[in-house]
C-alpha cells in the first residue's frame, strides 16, 4: 500500500482532536474491499430506559466455549497486548504532531495484521510527539473492514496517569454503577519499529459500542462529543450546540435539532420546573448517578466540572439524551496538583464546581441541578448509596492484580517500556491504599442512608 495523509474533514473535527467521520479519499487510493474482518495470524488455529445497562454479558462465553462478542479478545485484561503500527517514514512527523491529520499504514494487533487502516493522533493536555494517543480507524480506506468486530480502536497513553491504571478502575466502578462503560486493557505500543511504552487500550465509542450498551435497535441516535465545551451557553459567546462534534453527521445527513432542544430547555427552566422540562429531555437518573460516581473518583476533567471528556447521547429507546464520561485518566487528585497525580483517598467530593477552575468550568446542567435542593439531596444520596452499597473494594483491587499480572508477562527490554512498568509498580500499592480507604470516607461526608 502507498502510504499516504488523508485529510480530515475541517468542520467536524473536535476541540480535542480525539474522532471525526471519515476524511476526502482518493479513489485510487483505496484498497479494494476485503472481508468483514481482518485475517488471523498464519499460524492461529482454523438497556433499562431509566439507565444505561452494564455490558457484562459481553464477557460471558458461550456453550460451545466461543467468546459470545469476538471484540472481548481485543479488552482481554489478562493479556499484554502487542500492538505495532507502521506508516511511511515520510508521514511519521505529521502522525506525531498534527492531530487534523489521518495518515495510512499498517496494524498489527496481537499478531493480527490489517493493511490500509488511518492512524491520527489525538489529546489536548495529553498530546504528546513523543508518546502520542492514537486513534486507529479501520474503515476508512477499506469499507466494513474490521478487527475482531471493531472499525475503530483507541490507544491513550497515559501520560498524566502514572498508574496506568485510572481508566480501569474509572470504567469498572461505571459499571457497578450499573452504568454502560467502554472495555480496557492494556498494551505495548511500536511505530515503526520503534517502542513507545505501555498504552491503555479502550473501546472507542462509535456505532459498535452503542449497540452494545443501549441494545442493537438502539445504536443510531445522534452522537455528539463535548471537548473544552459547554453547548448551553449563548451564541455571543461564541459556543453553541453547532459547536459539539456531531458522529457521522454530513454522511448521514443527520440534524442537530435535538441537541438545540435540550440546550434550549436548560438554558430557559426555571429552577422550579428543571427536573420535570429537563427530565424529558434527558435521563436525570443516569445524569446523577454517573455525577455522584465521578464525584466519588475526583474526575475533575469531565462534564461535571470542566465541560470536558464527555458525550451526549440520544438514546432511541426512551429519546432523551445520556451523558457519558470518557478519557477518565486522572482520578483522586488535587485539582491543583494537575497534570501531576497525587491520589489521596480524603479528597471532598462536595466541593463547589466552579471552585475547582477546571476546564472551561462546570456544564450548566450540573451547576443548575446542584443549586436546586431537591436535586442536590438526591445527588448527596447516590453519592452515599455507591460509596456504602456499590463501591467494591475486592473487586477493584483484583482488577488491578489482573492488570499486574498481565503487564508483568513483559518480555522487552526496551528503555520506554521498562520506564513505565516502573511507574506501574511504583504506583500500584498506592492506588491500592486508596480504593481500599476510598469509600469509608465518603461515608462520613455523604448524607445519611
Amino acid at each position: 500500500m502507498r502510504a499516504r495523509t488523508v485529510s480530515l474533514l475541517a468542520a467536524l473535527v473536535t476541540a480535542g482532536g480525539c474522532t471525526a467521520s471519515v476524511g476526502d479519499q482518493d479513489d485510487d487510493d483505496v484498497a479494494a474491499p476485503a472481508a468483514a474482518d481482518a485475517a488471523a495470524p498464519a499460524d492461529a488455529a482454523a438497556n433499562a430506559t431509566s439507565s444505561p445497562s452494564p455490558d457484562a454479558a459481553a464477557d460471558v462465553a458461550r456453550s460451545d466455549g466461543a467468546p459470545a462478542d469476538p471484540t472481548t479478545a481485543v479488552f482481554d485484561p489478562d493479556v499484554l497486548h502487542q500492538i505495532t503500527l507502521d506508516v511511511a517514514a515520510q508521514d511519521l512527523q505529521t502522525l506525531l504532531t498534527d492531530r487534523t491529520k489521518r495518515i495510512a499504514g499498517t496494524l498489527t494487533f496481537d499478531g493480527r495484521t490489517v493493511a490500509n487502516v488511518t492512524a491520527h493522533r489525538k489529546g489536548l493536555t495529553t498530546g504528546s510527539s513523543t508518546k502520542p494517543s492514537l486513534v486507529i480507524d479501520l474503515d476508512d480506506l477499506v469499507k466494513n473492514q474490521k478487527l475482531l468486530g471493531l472499525s475503530k480502536l483507541v490507544l491513550n497513553n497515559a501520560v498524566q496517569d502514572p498508574s496506568f491504571l485510572n481508566e480501569h478502575l474509572a470504567y469498572e466502578f461505571f459499571r457497578m454503577a450499573g452504568q454502560a462503560a467502554p472495555r480496557t486493557a492494556h498494551g505495548l505500543v511500536s511505530i515503526n519499529g520503534k517502542a513507545y511504552g505501555l498504552y491503555i487500550v479502550e473501546e472507542a465509542i462509535d456505532k459498535t459500542y452503542l449497540a452494545r450498551a443501549f441494545g442493537a435497535a438502539n445504536k443510531e441516535g445522534n452522537l455528539y462529543e463535548g471537548s473544552l465545551h459547554d453547548f448551553v451557553v449563548d451564541q455571543t459567546q461564541g459556543k453553541w450546540p453547532n459547536d459539539l462534534t456531531l458522529k457521522n453527521e454530513l454522511e448521514e445527513m443527520r440534524t442537530r435539532d435535538d441537541i438545540i432542544a435540550l440546550a434550549n430547555v436548560v438554558k430557559s427552566a426555571p429552577l422550579a420546573d428543571f427536573e420535570r422540562l429537563v427530565g424529558q429531555k434527558l435521563d436525570l437518573a443516569a445524569f446523577i448517578t454517573l455525577f455522584a460516581a465521578d464525584m466519588i473518583l475526583c474526575t475533575w476533567d469531565d462534564y461535571f466540572y470542566a465541560s470536558n471528556n464527555y458525550y451526549l447521547y440520544d438514546n432511541p429507546g426512551d429519546g432523551r439524551f445520556v451523558v457519558m464520561t470518557h478519557s477518565p485518566d486522572w482520578l483522586f487528585s488535587p485539582r491543583a496538583s494537575f497534570p501531576t497525580s497525587k491520589p489521596d483517598p480524603t479528597l471532598d467530593p462536595f466541593v463547589p464546581l466552579a471552585s475547582l477552575k477546571a476546564g472551561v468550568g462546570p456544564g450548566q446542567i450540573a451547576s443548575k441541578l446542584r443549586q436546586i435542593p431537591a436535586l442536590e439531596a438526591r445527588l448527596r444520596a447516590e453519592v452515599a448509596r455507591l460509596a456504602r452499597q456499590v463501591w467494591d473494594t475486592p473487586r477493584l483491587q483484583a482488577r488491578m492484580d489482573r492488570a499486574a499480572a498481565a503487564i508483568h508477562t513483559n518480555q522487552r527490554t526496551d528503555a520506554k517500556v521498562l520506564a513505565d512498568i516502573a511507574s506501574f509498580d511504583k504506583q500500584l500499592p498506592v492506588m491500592r491504599d486508596v480504593v481500599a480507604k476510598r469509600p469509608a470516607f465518603i461515608a462520613t461526608l455523604a448524607a445519611p442512608m
